[in-house]
């Protein structure tokens, strides 16, 4: 999986990023985890990630806000948004329906 590029896991939470990062790299993927979502913005601006994966809530920014910047950036990059809250309800889906 050399050819393909980083994922990029944000979330302030240390021991999920860990988890999530170990078992992509365990997969054969690379993984970049960042704790803010300034931080997750300004690596997604500046490198070429194959898929992002994001807290709801993060500090910095809402985890909405920061879909929608990554998806003005990069439209055609994959975005998944976990929550240790339950479901998300239709907010994502929402938004997710309005940009395609």
């Amino acid at each position: 999986m050399a050819d393909v590029s980083p994922i990029l896991v944000v979330g302030d939470h240390p021991d999920i990023c860990t988890e999530v990062s170990c078992n992509l790299s365990s997969a054969g993927f690379q993984a970049e985890a960042v704790s803010s979502g300034s931080e997750a913005f300004e690596r997604f601006s500046a490198a070429k990630y194959s898929l992002v994966i994001s807290d709801e809530h993060i500090s910095g920014i809402d985890g909405m806000d920061l879909l929608n910047s990554f998806k003005n950036l990069s439209p055609h990059i994959p975005v998944i948004i976990m929550s240790a809250n339950g479901m998300c309800g239709d907010r994502f889906l929402k938004e997710f329906n309005k940009s395609m």
